[in-house]
């Protein structure tokens, strides 16, 4: 039987309504329906097809907000169109609508289970009919709304994320350069120690969030030093034994003010600076992933591969990954800055000295790619 194609038969309105798909192989039944719609005046688009074929031009050419379809038709029947659709993005959430005369109880099951909203058996009742489409819109109306809402949040929450990350990672730098303000006179130190932990992160092949995150975090390594007692930041002689222990203090210190409780305590009898100490334990701070990350950094950088290091003298892998790679890059730019305890090397002098300390001080594999990198990394000292 030859198609029958009419589109756009609708009751003229200010904004057209929403458009109503038929799809039955028997031209009567098309017929009946149009007249008897068009009758109702309810302000829908009606377009009504003899073949899947011309439901799916239909489909491409314009929006379709509902689809009535029978089951039997002479090519391809209406389930299988309907698995079609739902196979397919464009129009995997339209509303299908099954309509048939075959009393199968098991089809209104595997109408459904395709994706059918839902199947009304003919002889068509024209209040049936109309009813059911309307509650169909209806919830088509709500789905819509929802996702343009959703889209809405999805697009502000990414918006808010990315500057409130931008506003951590800037907060982190301004935090770190001030420590390094008050315990140096060199403030870069701290950046430059984030350039080469990059450098090293990203020679050892680790995925791009854990290079990103270590240079970001990495410059609050000595963060802990902001609770040192300036007579000795500052001092130029040698450190006692009491004044070394103090010192070292500084790690456990760091993880105080940025770890997961970031409530501020005594360590080892050094009483943390009380306006850090009333801020941090006056507040309660939620998960923060780049703070708790600059915390384990804080708290290991002083550990050496042998176990001789400090604070809790952990060894090998015991240590964590970030705190060996920083171990490195923080020794390098310690050794090419001057101090007042100690001359400034050059670069050939610091890889010399580190060196010679590998076996005991650094994790061997990353100190084999700070090697094998070392130029860029001189490079990158300002």
């Amino acid at each position: 039987m030859e198609s029958t194609l009419l589109t756009h038969d609708y009751e003229p309105v200010i904004e057209p309504g929403e458009h109503i798909l038929f799809l039955d192989d028997d031209q009567s039944i098309l017929k009946s329906l149009r007249r008897m719609l068009l009758q109702k005046k309810l302000g829908w688009r009606y377009s009504f097809v003899t073949s899947v074929k011309d439901a799916m031009t239909i489909l491409e050419e314009s929006q379709v907000d509902v689809l009535v379809s029978d089951i039997r038709m002479p090519d391809r029947d209406g389930f299988h169109m309907l698995k079609s659709l739902r196979d397919d993005s464009r129009w995997d959430t339209l509303p299908v609508v099954i309509c048939t005369a075959l009393e199968n109880p098991q089809l209104k099951t595997k109408a459904m289970e395709l994706g059918a909203i839902d199947l009304i058996h003919k002889p068509i009742k024209s209040g049936e009919m109309v009813a059911r489409i309307k509650t169909v819109l209806a919830e088509r109306k709500k789905l819509i709304k929802f996702k343009q809402q959703s889209s809405f949040y999805r697009k502000l929450l990414l918006e808010h994320s990315r500057e409130l990350e931008a506003s951590k990672v800037e907060m982190i730098l301004r935090l770190a350069k001030a420590a390094e303000y008050r315990s140096s006179d060199d403030p870069n130190h701290v950046i430059r120690v984030g350039y080469y932990s990059k450098l090293i992160a990203d020679r050892l092949g680790l995925q791009r969030s854990f290079s990103d995150q270590i240079f970001v975090t990495s410059p609050l390594h000595d963060i802990g030093k902001i609770a040192i007692p300036d007579s000795l930041l500052f001092k130029e002689d040698k450190y006692t034994e009491k004044e070394r222990a103090i010192m070292r203090c500084h790690c456990e210190l760091g993880y105080d003010l940025l770890g997961p409780n970031r409530n501020s305590r005594q360590t080892k009898g050094l009483n943390v600076n009380k306006m850090v100490s009333a801020v941090f334990s006056f507040y309660e701070f939620g998960h923060n992933h780049l703070l708790e990350g600059a915390a384990e950094i804080a708290l290991s950088h002083h550990e050496w591969w042998d176990g001789s290091g400090y604070p809790y003298g952990k060894k090998g892998e015991q240590i964590p990954l970030s705190g060996r790679i920083v171990s490195i890059a923080d020794t390098y730019d310690a050794l090419r800055t001057k101090r007042s305890y100690k001359p400034a090397y050059s670069h050939d002098e610091a890889v010399t000295i580190m060196r010679s300390e590998q076996e005991r001080h650094f994790d061997p594999k990353i100190f084999k790619v700070f090697e094998e990198c070392n130029e860029e990394i001189s490079r990158i000292y300002f």
